[in-house]
């Protein structure tokens, strides 16, 4: 593996260690965390993909980190939500 891959594995590998903890929830409780992230106009920048990640993985109890939400607003800023 190349190091960006590695990387990108390890970092696919951390969110999905906190989100093992979820339980069966109703498709309305993920709908309700991803309407109150991009409640937040900071989070308008930050693509799908990543925003449902970041919201099942708070719904699992591992809300991310003020560092992890600038960051991932950074990079979806940056790339343009792709």
């Amino acid at each position: 593996m190349k190091p960006a891959e590695i990387e990108d594995y390890e970092e696919n590998l951390k969110w999905a260690n906190r989100i093992v903890p979820l339980q069966s929830k109703p498709i309305e409780e993920f709908e309700g965390a991803l309407d109150t992230f991009y409640s937040d106009y900071r989070n308008t920048s930050v693509g799908w993909d990543e925003a449902m990640l970041l919201a099942v993985a708070s719904l699992a109890g591992n809300p991310a980190t003020d560092q992890e939400l600038d960051t991932t607003r950074k990079r979806g800023a940056k790339s343009g939500c792709k």
